[in-house]
């Protein structure tokens, strides 16, 4: 089970001030951030994969994407929700990785 936290900041403005100083999460990104990339794929192929790797779901899943952060490569299924949602996560191989992202619907 996931629970997201989602935060509205909006510096200009002042409407939503953030509880967080926004110039020091800026340089600590900068410092210590790592990039991010993802992919999302369409449930279609969810069933291939999810027979091939041998695993069962326990919801119905919504969203399938992979992600690479840094070398590590992983999948993920999550079900629907705004706050908490189920989700299934993975480590998969570089090679499995280049293989998924052909089927990529978009890029985040």
């Amino acid at each position: 089970m996931e629970i997201e936290r989602k935060f509205l900041i909006k510096e200009r403005e002042k409407k939503y001030p953030s509880p967080f100083n926004v110039e020091e999460l800026k340089k600590n990104i900068k410092k210590y951030g790592r990039n991010l990339t993802q992919y999302y794929l369409p449930l279609d192929l969810l069933k291939i994969v999810s027979d091939e790797f041998d695993f069962k779901l326990k919801f119905k899943p919504n969203e399938f994407r992979i992600r690479k952060l840094g070398n590590k490569y992983s999948r993920c299924v999550r079900s629907k929700g705004k706050i908490k949602r189920s989700e299934f996560e993975r480590s998969i191989t570089r090679e499995e990785f280049k293989t998924l992202i052909e089927f990529k619907e978009k890029t985040i």
